[in-house]
């Protein structure tokens, strides 16, 4: 599972990928050019991040995402990525919100 549709670029490959709590944390690299992106979707808060990662800090970058907000490149905000309760919504569910999110 990827952490939204917005990171599904054909281009990037899944190193990493965790979810607790309403929050998923996915760590891409780019083959074509070396580059690495954190992907953070925090359902509690209705918040979307992707993080460029040095490859030195890529790791830092994939725990603690939050402490590196100030270097998103896209930074994007919106209730309908909040979820009440992400531990009783389905994964179905969740996609599915996001979809819609990215045709409006």
């Amino acid at each position: 599972m990827t952490v939204t549709v917005f990171s599904q670029a054909p281009q990037r490959r899944e190193l990493a990928h965790r979810e607790k709590g309403g929050l998923e944390v996915a760590l891409y690299w780019e083959p074509a050019t070396g580059r690495l992106t954190v992907c953070v979707c925090d359902h509690r808060e209705g918040v979307y991040l992707e993080i460029p990662a040095d490859r030195e800090m890529a790791l830092d970058v994939y725990y603690h995402p939050f402490a590196y907000r100030d270097q998103s490149t896209l930074d994007y905000e919106d209730d309908r990525l909040r979820l009440a309760d992400t531990r009783l919504a389905p994964k179905h569910e969740r996609l599915a919100a996001r979809r819609d999110l990215i045709q409006d």
